[in-house]
C-alpha cells in the first residue's frame, strides 16, 4: 500500500481527561517512532489541568479537539474518528506507552487478513503483569470473572498459577492470533472500511461497554475480531477513572445494563439484574460488617456504600435514577 504525505497509514485517536503527565509519555513514544506514517488526534474532554492549553506548544503536529465539557469516552472517540484520514484507526488510551513494533504488527495483521475488522494486542502493567485485554461477549461467566465480588480472587488465582508455572519451568504457550468477542478500547485498531459500514461508537455509552457494543456490531456485519498475544504495549491503567473511583464504578454497571438492554434479550437482562442484585447486597453486607467490626467510619467506606446503593437503584428504578 503506497502512502502519501496527505494520507497517513494510521490515525491514532486518544481521548484525554486530566491525565496530561501520562499523555505526554504516550505522545513522546509515538513521536519517537519512524516506522509508520501516523496522524495523531487528541480529544480533550475539558480537562482542568491545562492539557488543552499545553499540548499545542509541546506537540504542535498533534491535531487537538478541545471540548468545553466532558462528553465521555465514546463521543470523544467519535469526534476523532470523524476527522481521521488514515487507512486504519487506532484507539489508544492516554495512559499507554505504545511501541512501534506493536503498532506495526497490528497493521501487518489487518493488511494480510481481510476478514479481520479489528485487532488488538496484549496490554501489560509496568511490572509486566498481563491485563485482561479481551473477552467473550457479556454473559454469566464473564460477569463473574470481570465484574463480580469474586473477580479479584479469580484474577489472583490466575496470577498465582502463572507464577507457579514459571517457577516450575513451564513455558507459557504463545498462541498465534486468536479470534475473540471484543477487545478493550484502550488499544483497538479498526480498518476504515469497518467504520464506514458499521458506524461510529454508540455515544449513549458515556464510558465502559462502548467497545463491547462496537465489536458486537462488527460481528453482526460479518467482521472478525482478533487478539495478538505476541505484541504488547504498557498500560499504566485507570489513571482517569481513579480520579473518580466510585463514580466510575456506578458508570460501569450502568453501561453494562445499557448493553444488555440493547444487545440481549429480556430474559438475559433479568438474569443480569439478579446477578448484580446478589452481588451488590453481598458488598453491602461486607461493608457494613467492616464498619461494625473495625469501626471504619471513613469517607471511603461511605462512598462505597453510596456507590453500591446507587447501582441497585439504577437496576431497579432505572427511569428515575439514570442520567
Amino acid at each position: 500500500m503506497e502512502e502519501t504525505e496527505q494520507t497517513p497509514l494510521v490515525s491514532v485517536i486518544i481521548v484525554n481527561w486530566n491525565t496530561y503527565a501520562e499523555l505526554r509519555l504516550c505522545l513522546e513514544a509515538l513521536r519517537g517512532q519512524q516506522v509508520i506514517p501516523l496522524e495523531i488526534i487528541v480529544v480533550d474532554n475539558n480537562s482542568s489541568n491545562g492539557s488543552a492549553r499545553n499540548l499545542p506548544h509541546e506537540f504542535p503536529s498533534v491535531r487537538l479537539i478541545a471540548n468545553r465539557e466532558n462528553l465521555g469516552f465514546a463521543e470523544g472517540c467519535n469526534q476523532g474518528l470523524s476527522i481521521s484520514q488514515g487507512h486504519y484507526m487506532l484507539l489508544l488510551n492516554p495512559d499507554t506507552v505504545p511501541n512501534p513494533d506493536a503498532i506495526k504488527a497490528m497493521v501487518r495483521f489487518l493488511e494480510t487478513n481481510q476478514s479481520a475488522g479489528a485487532v488488538g494486542c496484549q496490554l501489560v502493567l509496568p511490572d509486566g503483569t498481563p491485563q485482561i485485554t479481551y473477552s467473550a461477549f457479556p454473559n454469566f461467566w464473564t460477569y463473574l470473572v470481570l465484574h463480580s465480588l469474586v473477580s479479584p480472587m479469580i484474577r489472583k488465582v490466575r496470577r498465582i498459577a502463572r507464577v507457579v508455572r514459571q517457577r516450575l519451568g513451564i513455558r507459557e504457550r504463545m498462541a498465534g492470533p486468536k479470534r475473540v468477542g471484543w477487545l478493550m478500547g484502550a488499544c483497538l485498531m479498526v480498518r476504515r472500511q469497518v467504520v464506514d459500514q458499521v458506524g461510529l461508537m454508540d455515544s449513549e455509552f458515556f464510558m465502559y461497554c462502548e467497545d463491547t457494543d462496537w465489536c458486537k456490531r462488527m460481528h453482526d456485519h460479518g467482521w472478525q475480531i482478533f487478539y495478538l498475544p505476541s505484541a504488547s504495549i504498557v498500560h499504566l491503567h485507570q489513571r482517569s477513572s481513579r480520579q473518580r473511583k466510585f463514580a466510575t464504578l456506578v458508570q460501569l454497571y450502568t453501561s453494562l445494563r445499557r448493553y444488555y438492554l440493547k444487545q440481549k434479550s429480556g430474559n438475559a437482562l433479568r438474569g443480569l439484574t439478579v446477578l448484580v442484585t446478589v452481588d451488590m447486597i453481598s458488598r453491602l453486607v461486607l461493608l457494613t460488617l467492616a464498619r461494625v467490626v473495625t469501626f471504619d467510619q471513613s469517607d471511603v467506606n461511605r462512598e462505597r456504600h453510596r456507590a453500591v446503593r446507587e447501582i441497585l437503584r439504577r437496576y431497579w428504578l432505572p427511569r428515575s435514577s439514570e442520567p
